[in-house]
């Protein structure tokens, strides 16, 4: 029993099989668990099951998903296990190398990886400059490492004069 029927409940119904497989309304369309197929060879799609977790597919391989927790995992479909517990809001895994890149489009940017807390009060920054090859390093808001394009190290400096150049109040360090 395959139907099509518009209810007084201002719903549409589609029935397979004699059971409701999908319902529409004016807000919402439910698939009832079923699997969302995007392309004609239907290995493009999105699945939200029981489970409460959405799964995105390509290539008829899970791609990444969003479990119930709200974790986002890219290669693994669960983000909440098998990892430190604590940091699994965006979990990236492969076989055999896993990546991720920020990619500043203008050669004079910057690319940035930067902790806050609860306030959003900055608390560290991981940062590149591009032009300038290179990296620094922030915590309560103050440069506290810079590593050059030569690959020198200063420490409580942005002035990098040797191999490892380490700055404190009562005086320098600077071992060539």
């Amino acid at each position: 029993d395959t139907s099509i029927t518009a209810d007084t409940d201002d719903q549409i119904d589609i029935k397979i099989a004699g059971s409701d497989v999908y319902q529409i309304t004016a807000t919402k369309i439910d698939l009832n668990g079923k699997e969302l197929v995007l392309d004609a060879d239907a290995d493009t799609s999105i699945t939200a099951d029981t489970d409460d977790q959405i799964d995105f597919k390509t290539g008829g391989s899970d791609r990444f998903t969003i479990d119930p927790s709200g974790n986002l995992g890219i290669g693994t479909t669960t983000p909440s296990t098998n990892f430190n517990t604590n940091r699994n809001n965006l979990v990236i895994s492969d076989a055999s190398s896993a990546g991720l890149t920020l990619n500043s489009t203008a050669t004079d940017g910057s690319s940035i990886i930067s902790m806050t807390d609860g306030t959003g009060t900055l608390a560290g920054e991981i940062h590149y400059v591009h032009d300038g090859n290179y990296m620094f390093f922030k915590t309560g808001n103050s440069e506290r490492m810079r590593i050059d394009s030569s690959g020198n190290v200063g420490i409580g400096t942005s002035s990098v004069g040797a191999k490892l150049h380490v700055q404190s109040g009562d005086g320098s360090i600077t071992p060539s």
